[in-house]
C-alpha cells in the first residue's frame, strides 16, 4: 500500500446474552456468523484470540441483557479468521 492510499479495513463483532455467543464478521457478500453456547471461558478466548489475529476493539456496548465488543483491522487477503 503506498502512502497515499487510505487502508481499507474489515470488521466484526462478538456478542454473547449469556445464554449464546455470536461472532459475526461483515464481508462484502454479506455478514457471516457463528453462534456458539456462551461461556465465560470461551467469551474470554475469543476476545484474546481476536487480538492475536490482529483486530483492534474499537467500542463495547452493554445492556441489562447482552454484551459486545465491536473490532476492525486492516483488511489483507491472507488475514486468518477466527476459528472455533
Amino acid at each position: 500500500m503506498s502512502q497515499s492510499e487510505s487502508p481499507q479495513w474489515e470488521y466484526c463483532i462478538l456478542t454473547n446474552n449469556q445464554t449464546y455467543l455470536y461472532y459475526t464478521l461483515y464481508q462484502q457478500k454479506g455478514p457471516y456468523t457463528i453462534k456458539k453456547p456462551y461461556t465465560t471461558a470461551l467469551w474470554s478466548w475469543c476476545i484474546s484470540t481476536l487480538g492475536l489475529l490482529g483486530w483492534e476493539a474499537i467500542n463495547t456496548s452493554y445492556t441489562s441483557t447482552a454484551s459486545a465488543w465491536h473490532f476492525k483491522r486492516v483488511f489483507h487477503p491472507s488475514n486468518e479468521q477466527l476459528q472455533f
